[in-house]
């Protein structure tokens, strides 16, 4: 989808799960996937605050972070 809007002004995008993408192996598909056809991402679940809030004072970003650091490291 990527090769097919090149030129267009388009981007195409999906939805990550930080979890598919921090705890497959290392030929994980899913990566491949999104790094060969889509120009952007943005988080399933993962910077929702349903799962970083773990109480009233602790919050736990790493899921979000993953997703940002996987994104800024596969352009």
């Amino acid at each position: 989808m990527r090769d097919a809007s090149k030129g267009l002004g388009i981007w195409v995008g999906a939805a990550m799960n930080a979890r598919k993408l921090m705890y497959e192996d290392e030929s994980n598909e899913y990566a491949e996937i999104s790094e060969k056809h889509f120009d952007m991402i943005a988080t399933e679940n993962g910077c929702k605050m349903t799962l970083i809030a773990k109480s009233y004072t602790e919050n736990d970003w790493s899921r979000c972070d993953y997703l940002v650091k996987f994104a800024q490291e596969h352009n």
